[in-house]
This record gives structure tokens, sequence and C-alpha cells, in this order.
């Protein structure tokens, strides 16, 4: 809700929790920014996310985990990237994991063909941005068009682990 850029909708998904959050986002964050929608049974990661793209609007759809940390520019660093170039169809922010040596970010990987992450393979400037081959579900933001044409974000079937790796194969 800090954010620069302050023209988003947040559309928050409550996979079936029964954790109390519903309450707690009403309670504690009552914004008409704010879009709360309920799934009466657990869609998984993928479903969870795919419900949330059925229900959002704009022109570009982003992801956030829900036990991240962004800094004040965040979602206008997103933003910028992808709206640079007409040819950015996704961009991933860059997720420093706490615990994790920095050398780890300073490449990124790709997957193989088991679908283990290969590290080392695309270089990652000192300002964060460089080429990558996949973008994972933490925190992307992706063209509403591109989801559009893919038919949504992940395939349902996947419900948890490899959901944002195997669409970009399956799709």
């Amino acid at each position: 809700m800090k954010q620069s850029f302050t023209d988003f909708q947040i559309v928050f998904v409550d996979n079936n929790s029964g954790d109390g959050s519903v309450e707690f986002i009403k309670e504690n964050y009552p914004s008409d920014k704010i879009k709360i929608i309920i799934s009466d049974k657990n869609l998984g990661f993928a479903g969870g996310n795919n419900l949330g793209y059925k229900n959002c609007e704009g022109e570009y759809i982003v992801l956030l985990n829900n036990d991240t940390t962004v800094d004040k520019d965040w979602l206008k660093n997103l933003i910028d990237c992808i709206s640079a170039d007409a040819n950015i169809g996704m961009a991933q922010s860059l997720v420093l994991t706490e615990g994790i040596p920095g050398k780890y970010y300073e490449m990124n990987g790709t997957v193989n063909l088991l679908g283990h992450n290969i590290m080392e393979i695309f270089e990652i400037g000192k300002d964060g941005l460089g080429e990558i081959f996949l973008a994972g579900g933490c925190s992307l933001i992706i063209r509403r068009s591109l989801a559009d044409e893919l038919n949504g974000l992940f395939l349902d079937e996947y419900f948890a682990y490899s959901e944002k790796t195997l669409i970009f194969a399956l799709r």
C-alpha cells in the first residue's frame, strides 16, 4: 500500500485458508484498492493465481507471494522494466532470500529437463537487471495481453511446485 507507483489494484485471494486472513485484511487494511476473492476450496498456487487473474483489471498483472517484503519502488521498477519495450512479455524481481549468500544472486539460472535449477547462466548486473529464461511466481509482472493469449497464468493441473516453470514449456 506504500508504493511510489499508486495506480494499482490488489486482488487478495483467500485460497480456503481458514486462518482468519480475510478478516485480518478487512480490519487492518481497509481500502477501495483491495478486492477480496474467496475460494471455497484450495486451488493450489496455480489455481489460486488463476482465480486472481480472472478477477483483476489493468494492462499488467503482478504476482507477489504473501511472505515477501518489497521496497517502495518495487512496483514502479517492475512497471518501468516491462513498459520499456513492447517485446517484453514478463519480468521478474530480483528475489533475495534471507540467509542465502549474495553470490547466488549475481547469476541467475534456468532449469534443465528435470526441472532442476542450473546456476551461472544469465548474468545479473549490479543494478539488478539481466536476462532470464523464466520468471518465478514469487514476484513477477506479465502483460495482460500475453496472459490472455496463454488463456491464463498457469495450468491448473499443477497444484504446487514447478507450476511456474511448466507453463512456458506446455502452453
